[in-house]
């Protein structure tokens, strides 16, 4: 099954969890989503903390709205 686009990075601070609405921040307009999975490694997680490094899987956002160097924020 399609879980959505996945964007892969740091953790820097705050938390993620699954089901939470984030913008995407950055170099292009800033766009709305919802995180619908989060990975560490290979391993699905509820959430991740500061200093994990993450998959991050977006939905209703196209491939081509995100690029490297943009970062995922709370509304």
């Amino acid at each position: 099954p399609n879980e959505g686009v996945a964007a892969n990075g740091y953790i820097e601070t705050g938390i993620i969890k699954k089901g939470m609405a984030v913008d995407v921040v950055g170099i292009r307009s800033t766009r709305s989503t919802t995180c619908t999975q989060v990975q560490i490694g290979t391993t699905s997680v509820d959430y991740a903390l500061p200093d994990d490094n993450v998959n991050i899987f977006l939905s209703n956002i196209a491939l081509e709205s995100i690029e490297r160097g943009q970062v995922l924020a709370t509304p």
